[in-house]
C-alpha cells in the first residue's frame, strides 16, 4: 500500500511541475504575441498617419490636407484628433460639428490608449475564447459613450447618424478610435433613430465553459508551485514535515517512522 501511495505521489509530483511550466510557456508565448503583434499596430498606424498630408496647428486637432473622408483619434499618450478637409465639403455644418464632438469625447477618455492596452491583454491571452467578446463589447461601449455625448451637446441624432453613414462608406482606414466604430454602425444608427435593436449577442456556452476553465488552470498555477506534491527523499524536508522520534537523521532502520519510510521506499525504486 505504501509503494502504491509513494508511485501517486511521485506522479503527481511530476504533473505538478508539467502544469506549472506549461502554464509558464503559455503565459510568455502569449506575452510575445501579444507584444508583436500590437507593437506592429501602433507601428503601422502611425506610419499610415505620416504618410497622410497633414497641417498641425498645434490645437489638439490635425487636419487633413486632402479629399478624404477621415475623422479618427489617435495617440496613446497625447491623443489627437484628424480631420480631412473633404470632410468639410461633404457634410452640413452639423455633421461636422457631430463628428468632431464624437472625437473629441474619445480624445478626452483617452480611448485610443484603452483601446491599445484592451487588445493588448486580448492577445496575450488569445486562448481564452471569451476575450474577444469582451473588446467588442468595450468598443460597443465607448462608442454608445460618444454617441450619447453628442446628443447630449447638440440634440440632433440624425445629424450624427448621418455623418456615421457618409464617413462609413467613403473611407476604408480604419483606427481604433473613428467615428466609424469597430463594425457596430448598424446597431449605433437603430439606436440615434429610436429603433429597436434587438438582442444583445452573447457568446456561446461552450466560449464561457471553455474561458472559465482557461482561467482556472492560470490562477491555480501560483498554487501548485508553492504547495506541489514535490514528496522527493530529502531529510530536511523530512525533519520539518514529518515527526523523527530521534530528530537527527533518517534511517530505513527505523521502520516506525513515516518519513523514513518514505526515503528507504524512495532509495528502493
Amino acid at each position: 500500500m505504501s509503494y502504491i501511495l509513494l508511485q501517486c505521489l511521485s506522479f503527481l509530483s511530476a504533473a505538478s511541475i508539467f502544469l506549472v511550466w506549461t502554464g509558464i510557456s503559455i503565459l510568455v508565448i502569449g506575452l510575445l504575441y501579444s507584444i508583436m503583434k500590437n507593437g506592429w499596430a501602433v507601428f503601422k498606424t502611425n506610419k499610415e498617419i505620416n504618410n497622410l498630408p497633414l497641417k498641425d496647428y498645434g490645437l489638439g486637432a490635425v487636419l487633413i490636407n486632402d479629399m478624404s473622408n477621415l475623422a479618427f483619434t489617435a495617440g496613446l499618450l497625447r491623443p489627437k484628433i484628424y480631420i480631412s478637409n473633404g470632410l468639410f465639403n461633404s457634410l452640413t455644418n452639423d455633421e461636422v460639428r457631430a463628428v468632431f464632438l464624437h472625437e473629441l469625447h474619445h480624445k478626452k477618455k483617452y480611448d485610443p490608449l484603452k483601446f491599445f492596452l484592451s487588445s493588448f491583454v486580448k492577445d496575450m491571452f488569445f486562448y481564452v475564447p471569451i476575450s474577444k467578446y469582451l473588446i467588442r463589447l468595450l468598443h460597443t461601449i465607448k462608442e454608445t459613450a460618444a454617441d450619447n455625448r453628442v446628443v447630449s451637446v447638440t440634440g440632433k441624432p440624425l445629424e450624427l447618424a448621418s455623418a456615421i453613414v457618409k464617413v462609413s462608406a467613403n473611407n476604408n482606414l480604419q483606427m481604433s478610435a473613428s467615428i466609424k466604430g469597430m463594425g457596430q454602425i448598424e446597431s449605433r444608427i437603430k439606436r440615434l433613430l429610436g429603433e429597436e435593436i434587438g438582442k444583445v449577442e452573447m457568446p456561446s456556452i461552450r466560449s464561457i465553459l471553455t474561458s472559465f476553465l482557461m482561467v482556472i488552470f492560470l490562477l491555480s498555477l501560483p498554487v501548485v508551485s508553492v504547495y506541489g506534491f514535490d514528496k522527493r527523499c530529502d531529510d530536511n524536508k523530512c525533519k520539518t514535515t514529518h515527526h523523527h522520534k530521534n530528530g537527527n537523521v533518517c534511517e530505513p532502520n527505523a521502520k516506525d517512522m513515516d518519513c523514513n519510510k518514505h526515503c528507504y521506499m524512495n532509495k528502493s525504486m
